[in-house]
This record gives C-alpha cells, sequence and structure tokens, in this order.
C-alpha cells in the first residue's frame, strides 16, 4: 500500500454559539454530580427487609420490658 495523504478540511467548532455553550455548562455541572446510588433491591425485598427488621427490634424490644412471669 502506497502512503497517501488525504486533505481534511478544517470545519469550524461549535465554540461561540450561545445555545450550545449552554449545553456544554450544564453536561458539565451533570458530569459533576455524585452519581446516586445502584438500586438493586425490588419492592418485595424491601417489604420483606423491613418487616424483618421491625419484628426483630418488637423482639428485642419484648425481651426487655416483658415482664419475668404472669
Amino acid at each position: 500500500m502506497a502512503n497517501k495523504l488525504a486533505d481534511l478540511p478544517a470545519v469550524p467548532g461549535h465554540a461561540k454559539i450561545p445555545e450550545n455553550e449552554a449545553a456544554d455548562l450544564t453536561a458539565k455541572e451533570g458530569a459533576a454530580l455524585i452519581p446516586p446510588a445502584p438500586y438493586k433491591s425490588s419492592y418485595a425485598s424491601l417489604k420483606r427487609y423491613a418487616k424483618t427488621q421491625s419484628l426483630s427490634a418488637a423482639q428485642s424490644q419484648w425481651e426487655k420490658v416483658a415482664p419475668q412471669s404472669y
């Protein structure tokens, strides 16, 4: 293969176009934000977890306050 040079015309960028400058600023602000935590739990699993935690807390509380005998 022979080495060939291609002539590429200069293409003006998007600089100094107000709408593009605003879009660039918005994109930079968005990129600087802390990404949200990934939510991998389903509603059902969260509900099950909440139920288990509340039952466990109730059991612990009952063990603290329950009378020794009736």
